[in-house]
């Protein structure tokens, strides 16, 4: 996975998934500047890394107005096809508490999760949280 493309088989959809590794695993996308002052705004991913199981961060500020629905979610090499994680519905997150995180790609609808603030995002894949720190 250090370079070219990776190739994933959803057995539940049947669908074959081919995406470039230039993200290597989980990352964020959405309403997000870093500390130098990277604005995403849904057009890039900021890359998330594995550190005992969990997908951890950098720290970074959330820019979500307080009214729209377009805050942040987590997708999967840089490529929704292959995994956007959000909420449920109606979850208002808050720092330290721990959010149920839904696939989009397995239940078939989620939610963007709207903070404004700054925090380290934590994806846990085994428990299927998203925590804010």
């Amino acid at each position: 996975k250090d370079s070219g493309f990776d190739v994933t088989f959803n057995p539940e959809t049947g669908k074959v998934t081919i995406a470039d590794c230039a993200i290597q695993g989980w990352g964020l996308k959405g309403n997000i500047k870093n500390a130098e002052g990277n604005d995403d705004q849904w057009s890039s991913t900021f890359p998330m890394t594995l550190q005992d199981g969990i997908w951890v961060s950098e720290e970074l500020e959330f820019l979500w107005d307080g009214t729209s629905t377009w805050g942040f979610k987590l997708c999967l090499y840089g490529n929704w096809d292959a995994g956007d994680i959000g909420v449920a519905s109606g979850t208002t997150p808050q720092k330290g508490v721990a959010m149920t995180a839904v696939d989009k790609l397995v239940e078939g609808s989620n939610s963007n999760i709207n903070f404004n603030g700054t925090g380290v995002v934590k994806f846990d894949p085994t428990a299927m949280t998203i925590t804010i720190e």
